[in-house]
């Protein structure tokens, strides 16, 4: 394993003040690769070397080097993503120039906080005017995050100063955090061309985690899956790559046409394809103009240049500040950014650079409507890094439940600072924790508490004699409310709430709603319910009853309203026994399981001194309900384990 830090180095500055003569002085590597770039003396397209930095123990240094033209800046974009250090480059008899206050504002908005600044062709020029030139470069400097880099006069032609900028580099370099080796490794892909005998080859800066000879990689957007078959970094082939490495790697079974610079490589299911996502963007304070909501933007995203739309989330612009605002980026074709990921906006013409942001929610979960405050909270919580608002935050953006590794993936956060954060919303009541692993917004829970109370209501209102619903009706209307995947955990929470009441093995009722008996028909009623259980196993037909009492009393729901209040048992059409026969009836029938003569309708009806008219449709109500289960001409009784299931 390769334990030496390795960082890169990216040029930067205006053309034809030395960028490539410097790195050739530097490094003896002649950078300009194209014919067409070494004709005319000028670099189009990117270059790439390395440089052994001076100390102990040894440090690498892969050195990008980038247009400084204004026509190919798309070209310096791709190579400046994965940079540590900036090598800025101001030849000393222009000084500061146009493209170096652009390229500037690009390693601003990419974060690259660390740098040298190299006056070139300092030979050229007497010593008042290199001190005038470095005052200005010091100005320049000032309002940026490059304000305290050492500033070093060189010459590529005498060779003054280049161990100086040696040691300065190295000096950052060592000053700088090791990036993380141990995350899911992603590589940028800005060249990709064709060996002969050896097929498609890729390079970019390996920007974080481990790639390993061997390694399953997968390439998006496009969706590609191959082999890391050899890697080479610094011109050595290599066993692994290290973050901060430059890498080539062979990628057998992928069609060179089929893959373009802005690709990216990272482990199967780590990047996914989307064409919206969740940014913060910034307009540069030195920008001409503010950025409008829905206009067409440049976005140099990790090596690539993609067209999208510039989805504003408030207002209709953003003014020039170096302020973040929330907004989605509406992308053109499909893209693979990663969560936390810088890029840069450039306007669509003129070609300008004009600000840029991170990526928040690489796959937006839906388009969202200009001051919607549930995303606004959503975007700020992400923007402050703040671990439960995060979390809550994407809760409450979505009317659905969660498990902690779905709220893991929408934040970013690892799985435990996640539970943490659900257990300490659960307990402010903000989160609703249903027990089964699933979690819930308590915005997105009183949506799901009033359906379930008003679907409750209309249907008492509509069924006053019916004691309860029946539990799945309430399924449709509460999916419409949320999407939920537990239906029995929702009502068990609805009735921990004091929503609901369980009645039986499959009702649902309101807590206050009771089956209620007209005044008048009281006393009808009890000398109806004494007969049956009088009668036991020999109910009467009901349709006798109704001579007994004037037209208005109805008999037929008298004996609805008894069953609903679990007074009497319907048993079918005609057959009512009362509850304490019904009780009785089914212990019968469990000693007669165990019996020899087993469970038929002439043994029940035997030992009841009952009919065939009364336990025949008995013993198909006990089946239908999962006491009994018939199995030819007997019934045997399901075990408790069956019957709950």
């Amino acid at each position: 394993m390769d334990t030496h830090k390795h960082v890169i180095i990216g040029t930067a500055g205006h053309v034809d003040h030395g960028k490539t003569t410097l790195i050739r002085t530097l490094t003896g590597i002649e950078t300009d690769r194209l014919k067409e770039e070494q004709a005319r003396g000028m670099t189009i397209d990117l270059g790439f070397a390395f440089l052994e930095l001076p100390g102990n123990p040894p440090l690498f240094a892969g050195i990008v080097d980038v247009p400084g033209h204004e026509k190919f800046v798309k070209n310096m974009l791709a190579g400046a993503g994965g940079v540590d250090i900036a090598l800025l480059v101001i030849a000393a008899d222009d000084g500061v120039m146009p493209q170096t206050r652009e390229h500037l504002d690009i390693l601003t908005i990419l974060g690259i906080t660390q740098g040298v600044v190299a006056l070139t062709k300092s030979d050229s020029v007497d010593a008042d005017w290199l001190e005038l030139v470095k005052e200005t470069v010091q100005e320049t400097l000032q309002a940026t995050p490059l304000c305290n880099a050492p500033i070093i006069s060189v010459s590529s032609v005498t060779g003054v100063g280049i161990p100086e900028l040696k040691q300065a580099l190295a000096q950052i370099a060592r000053s700088l955090p090791e990036r993380d080796a141990r995350s899911a490794f992603r590589l940028p892909i800005d060249r990709v061309f064709s060996l002969a005998g050896v097929g498609t080859v890729v390079t970019g800066t390996l920007v974080c985690g481990t790639l390993r000879l061997g390694d399953t990689v997968e390439i998006q957007p496009q969706g590609l899956t191959s082999k890391a078959r050899t890697l080479q970094t610094h011109n050595q082939r290599v066993d692994e790559a290290m973050p901060g490495m430059r890498v080539a790697v062979n990628l057998p079974g992928v069609e060179v046409g089929a893959l373009e610079r802005g690709a990216v490589l990272a482990p199967p299911g780590v990047l996914k394809p989307t064409t919206l996502t969740d940014v913060h963007v910034m307009v540069l304070p030195s920008a001409h103009r503010p950025l409008h909501h829905r206009e067409r933007v440049r976005v140099h995203l990790g090596a690539g240049e993609v067209l999208a739309r510039l989805l504003l989330l408030e207002g209709s612009e953003v003014p020039p500040s170096s302020a973040a605002v929330p907004a989605q980026l509406l992308w053109e074709e499909a893209v693979a950014p990663a969560r936390g990921e810088r890029f840069v906006l450039r306007t669509y013409s003129p070609l300008r650079t004009i600000g840029g942001g991170t990526v928040l929610e690489p796959v937006a979960a839906r388009k969202y409507r200009r001051g919607d405050a549930t995303a606004l909270a959503l975007f700020d919580a992400r923007g402050t890094g703040e671990t439960t608002q995060a979390v809550y935050a994407v809760l409450a953006a979505h009317h659905h439940d969660f498990t902690v590794a779905e709220v893991a993936n929408a934040t970013g956060l690892e799985a435990n600072l996640v539970q943490v954060a659900l257990d300490s919303l659960a307990d402010e009541g903000k989160v609703i924790a249903f027990g089964n692993g699933l979690y819930m917004a308590d915005s997105t829970a009183v949506r799901l508490r009033e359906t379930a109370q008003k679907n409750l209501a209309q249907f008492h209102q509509k069924s006053p004699l019916k004691k309860a619903m029946r539990r799945e009706n309430l399924r449709a209307p509460l999916s419409k409310a949320a999407t939920f995947r537990d239906l029995p955990a929702l009502l068990y929470w609805l009735e921990r709430e004091e929503v609901l009441c369980f009645e039986g093995e499959v009702g649902v009722r309101l807590p206050e709603h009771e089956v209620v008996i007209p005044p008048g028909w009281k006393k009808p009623a009890e000398e109806i319910l004494a007969v049956y259980q009088s009668a036991k196993f020999q109910p009467p037909s009901p349709d006798n009853f109704q001579a007994n009492y004037p037209r208005d009393v109805n008999v037929r729901t008298i004996l609805t309203i008894l069953a609903e209040n679990d007074q009497l048992v319907h048993i079918s059409d005609d057959i009512f026994l009362s509850a304490e026969a019904f009780r009785e009836i089914k212990e019968v029938i469990r000693q007669l399981g165990a019996s020899p003569d087993g469970i038929t309708v002439a043994t029940v009806r035997d030992a009841t001194e009952s009919s065939r008219k009364v336990i025949l449709p008995l013993l198909e109500y006990l089946d239908s309900h999962k006491f009994t289960r018939r199995q030819g001409d007997i019934r045997v009784l399901v075990t408790e384990e069956i019957r709950s299931q």
